[in-house]
């Protein structure tokens, strides 16, 4: 008998180690001083399903629903989606529910959330980095004439078909990211629009798309992540400016007066759907 509990004691010691380490493996880390703070060109708030970062100066241009990976915090792509934002795109932080939403009843609320903020103020490009991403290729392979642009990061070529979307499409894959190139995929790259844009970050890794890290089974990065944070943003800004010159979305919204705080009924990233406000800034 004691010989069981003591092997019973040992699974248990190493189950709370390995949580432990891969909690630590994706909590966030080395975020910029005043990651959270708003500034005199952006407003940074937090909510209910991660974060809204809108433009102080009145903005009719396309706003930007970006989803975190699986397991990281929303958090790690603030530095990201700050530059974004001071570009004059709001920009939304999605956190998938517990680490994920593929299991039942997650993915509506996920979905539900996005289509929260397709009110009809302005137009919006989808995106995310690794299971936000996918879940971004979802959502525009159901609904394609909702969407003004869809920006894939850390993700090989989509298992869905967006090869019908005429807005502007950007895949983003770095050269020793094991998580996203672990497995061959060229053979579903006719998923993609015959016009997307790949983006290659040479010596860019799986966790440096975000600020959290060093992800199990990534590879090393030979650049800085400054760097490739750069490329992403440099990325998403090309991106978002064809969006916001697509004229087929001419016309397609009016934006909301920015002096106005919208009761909006979003699903939350808990088990519940809450009626909550939406982060709009004031006129000046």
């Amino acid at each position: 008998m004691k010989v069981v509990r003591s092997i019973a004691l040992l699974v248990v010691v190493a189950l709370v180690a390995a949580g432990t380490y891969f909690f630590w493996t994706v909590s966030v880390k080395d975020l910029p001083e005043g990651t959270y703070e708003s500034s005199a060109n952006i407003l940074v708030y937090p909510t209910l399903y991660g974060f809204a970062l809108n433009p102080v100066s009145r903005t009719e241009k396309p706003g930007l629903i970006f989803m975190a990976g699986a397991f990281v915090p929303a958090d790690a792509y603030l530095p990201f989606a700050r530059k974004v934002a001071e570009a004059g795109y709001p920009v939304r932080l999605i956190g998938l529910e517990l680490g994920s939403s593929m299991a039942p009843g997650r993915q509506p609320r996920l979905f539900g959330t996005i289509e929260g903020f397709m009110d009809g103020s302005r137009p919006w490009v989808i995106g995310g980095h690794s299971l936000g991403s996918a879940q971004a290729t979802i959502f525009a392979a159901e609904y394609p004439e909702d969407i003004a642009g869809l920006f894939i990061t850390g993700s090989g070529y989509p298992y869905n078909d967006v090869s019908m979307l005429t807005v502007p499409v950007t895949l983003m894959r770095a050269t020793n990211d094991n998580v996203a190139n672990k497995n061959p995929d060229q053979e579903r790259s006719a998923n993609l629009p015959a016009g997307a844009t790949i983006a290659v970050v040479e010596g860019g890794s799986h966790a440096q798309y975000g600020y959290y890290g060093p992800q199990i089974g990534d590879g090393t990065a030979s650049i800085s992540r400054d760097a490739q944070q750069q490329q992403m943003v440099d990325a998403a800004l090309a991106l978002m400016a064809r969006a916001d010159g697509n004229t087929a979305l001419a016309g397609l919204a009016k934006p909301l007066p920015f002096s106005q705080v919208k009761q909006t009924r979003i699903a939350t990233l808990n088990s519940h759907t809450a009626r909550a406000p939406r982060a709009v800034q004031q006129e000046n």
